[in-house]
This record gives C-alpha cells, structure tokens and sequence, in this order.
C-alpha cells in the first residue's frame, strides 16, 4: 500500500467510514458523525505503539472503540459538562486560559454553556490492549485554550479525563497504565461536623 492510499477496497457502505493510510497513521477520509459532540469530526488511528496488537494495522478492537462512541446519544454530553465546566473554571480562574474572546468568561456560566465554546477537530484511537476496554481521545478547540486545546478521554465511553489536549496522554502512556492517574477525581463526600 502507498502513503496515502485508499483503504477500502470495495464501494463504502452508509455509514462506513473509508481510511487513508498516512504512515502510522489511518484517517478518515471524512469527519465522522458523534452523536454525543453533536458534530462529524475526523478520526485519526495510530498503529504503531510499542504495545500494539498489530503494528501497522487497523484492528477490530480499534474499530470497534470507534463504534463506542458513534453509538453514544446526544443526551449522555450532559454527563461530562460538569467536567468540561471544571476544566474551563480552572483556566479561568488560574489566568492560564487563552481567550478567543474577552466576553468568553460572560459567555459561559454554567456547565452546558460550554459546549458552545468548543469546536471538535479529532477523534484519536492508539492500541486497545488485551483487556477489551475501548480507549478515546477527543481533541478540541475550546474558546478558552485556543493554543492548547481540550482533551477528553474516555475507557468505555465515559469520561475518565478533561484537560490541555497538548498533554498527549496515549502518546506518553499506553493501555496497561490503564489510566489511573488521570482519573477524574470522586465527588468529595461532605465533612460531618461535630
């Protein structure tokens, strides 16, 4: 296969999606539509981690953390606005937000305000590892990291974590970690007082 090529062989189904080798990388030839970000979005996947399956390949278990998050419906996003709207409070409130706009922070004041804010760009799937866990990141371009960029990443289509999309965690980690690092913290359970 030449850099570039077409993957499918055969004409595409609707609804499929048609790869284009690039490297290590596949990628949609498409955006792809995610019920859940409520927009088609690219999705690029990387074949040659350290750990991966099949080196160079696009595996069933890749494909098939696509199909997770395709198949996520629209009303699940108010599930992870609380986290996006943390993310968004700290880079406001720490002045390491990069603004879009002045008016961004009047714009936004409740969790499901942020979700205007945000514009997806890519969907990245690395190795799945041997554990049939489905591992995604979502990058976006929020209107308060314009430089750095939103990263959301999901183990089975919830959200374990919202951050700097810069801080590249597939690239740096791999499916064995499972992630616990980047968990999203537990609701603090209310202090008794005596």
């Amino acid at each position: 296969m030449r850099l570039g090529e077409r993957v499918a062989r055969k004409k595409p189904k609707d609804g499929s999606i048609v790869w284009i080798e690039e490297g290590e990388w596949f990628r949609s030839e498409e955006p792809v539509p995610f019920p859940v970000l409520h927009q088609s979005v690219h999705v690029m996947i990387w074949t040659a981690h350290e750990t991966a399956e099949q080196p160079g390949a696009l595996t069933p278990a890749q494909l098939a953390a696509i199909d997770g998050l395709r198949a996520v419906p629209p009303e699940r996003r108010v599930e992870w606005s609380a986290a996006v709207f943390a993310d968004f409070r700290t880079a406001v409130d720490s002045g390491e937000c990069e603004l879009d706009a002045l008016d961004v922070p009047e714009r936004c004041r409740a969790p499901e305000d942020v979700w205007a804010l945000v514009r997806w760009n890519e969907v990245v799937i690395s190795d799945q590892g041997p554990n049939g866990d489905r591992f995604v990141l979502v990058h976006g371009r929020p209107q308060w990291r314009i430089e750095h960029g939103l990263q959301l990443l999901l183990k089975n289509e919830q959200l374990l974590w919202v951050g700097r999309a810069d801080e590249a965690l597939f690239m740096a980690s791999d499916w064995a970690h499972d992630y616990l690092p980047y968990y999203l913290p537990p609701p603090r359970k209310p202090r008794r007082h005596k």
